[in-house]
């Protein structure tokens, strides 16, 4: 992992974000003289997106960003050109095309869960164009709060959001475009909120690479957008399946996300689970009355904290036995690089008066740092358990 700079101080938000919208208008604008297109766009992605990254790991001021797209509530999509090409290298799309977890997911979920949703035939787009999203069936996308956050906003921020299930055309070359991409979101009180109409897509190009940045009116008088980042030398079909890139220099990344009316960042929607292209780590904690394994997906980065899926819980707290796999039951809440990790767990059923297992201060290896507590159902603690024991094992992916 990439080491702490200035002595651990947080960066300046100015500073960083000066420089990311520096590094990202030189996307658009081209490379210096000598320097390879190819080569000067993606060392301006990965740059762009370090910069951000550093922006909502310091600063309250881009609170709740867009997961891994570094967009925050304060980044207006229609006003500020240099925002909308804010793209980080870590959310959901693999071209590699793996076993896709997340459809299992989505497949089992009841119908009326998902109810409101649009259909495929809802797309707007022109056949002719030359790329091609093929969006497989499961295609499914959670929303992750970044290290600003708390376990208790994390709880309350809780989405899901689903791209449909079909074969859209994108266009690949630079301009705007009248363009639908069918995509629904649900938040933790079962709300659905669906695009409708024609959205409007932009496209920049900078060598070899293009940025699509999608903007899209919601049933709700809300937006739910999409933004593609893709390699033109490359295929041009592009799978979205909900899965966390292997690599922080994939030649395809997607995300989605929800907005205002008028394209201020809410949510931002990534992987929600990746076993088979992040590493596993699962920590085993005892501790006064009872036990917890905690399962935690991390992808890679190039700067910044890595992404994550905290995928599942299972113990036993005074003698009854849990397990926990559903996505707004698992809260998660990293420090910088992941050195830090906080988690909560809803209890399936209430078990002597709690709610929830609280575990905050945890470190990354086997310590037996950090404090366990029982908590209400806004995971307010109700009293503590002292930590026993802690072990971290780490499986990297084959």
């Amino acid at each position: 992992m990439p080491k702490e700079k200035n002595g651990g101080r947080k960066p300046s938000y100015k500073g960083h974000l000066d420089q990311a919208k520096s590094t990202l208008h030189n996307l658009i604008d081209g490379p210096p003289d000598k320097e390879d297109n190819s080569a000067f766009a993606r060392r301006a992605v990965a740059a762009g997106s370090s910069r951000i990254a550093h922006v909502h790991g310091g600063s309250r001021r881009l609170a709740r960003p867009l997961c891994r797209l570094g967009l925050g509530k304060g980044a207006n999509l229609g006003q500020d050109p240099s925002m909308r090409t804010l793209l980080c290298f870590c959310l959901a799309c693999n071209p590699k095309g793996p076993k896709d977890p997340a459809a299992d997911t989505a497949e089992a979920d009841p119908p009326t869960l998902w109810e409101g949703c649009p259909t495929a035939e809802s797309a707007v787009g022109d056949p002719a164009w030359g790329g091609r999203l093929e969006v497989t069936e499961g295609a499914l996308f959670c929303h992750w709060p970044d290290e600003t956050s708390t376990l208790e906003a994390a709880l309350a921020e809780k989405g899901q959001a689903r791209a449909i299930a079909g074969s859209y055309p994108f266009p690949t070359e630079a301009g705007s475009f009248a363009l639908t991409l069918p995509a629904c979101t649900r938040d933790a009180a079962g709300q659905v909120d669906a695009t409708t109409g024609v959205g409007t897509g932009s496209v920049a190009l900078a060598g070899t690479y293009m940025q699509l940045s999608l903007y899209q009116p919601s049933t709700a008088g809300q937006a739910i957008g999409a933004v593609l980042l893709h390699d033109l030398s490359g295929e041009a079909t592009v799978p979205v399946n909900g899965q966390g890139p292997p690599s922080a220099w994939e030649a395809s990344v997607f995300g989605l996300y929800s907005a205002s009316a008028e394209g201020i960042i809410g949510r931002g929607y990534g992987a929600c689970a990746s076993a088979e292209t992040w590493r596993v780590d699962t920590h085993r904690l005892t501790f006064e009355g009872g036990e917890v394994e905690l399962v935690l997906h991390i992808g890679d980065s190039a700067a910044g904290t890595e992404p994550f899926a905290f995928v599942s819980a299972k113990g036993q707290l005074d003698g009854v036995e849990f397990e926990q796999s559903d996505y707004f039951s698992l809260v998660y809440r990293p420090d910088h690089h992941h050195f830090g990790r906080n988690f909560a767990v809803l209890l399936p059923e209430p078990i002597g008066g709690a709610c929830a297992l609280r575990i905050d201060g945890l470190e990354s290896e086997s310590t037996t740092v950090g404090t366990v507590s029982l908590t209400d159902c806004e995971l307010a603690p109700l009293s503590t358990r002292g930590l026993q024991g802690h072990t971290v094992t780490k499986v990297d992916p084959s």
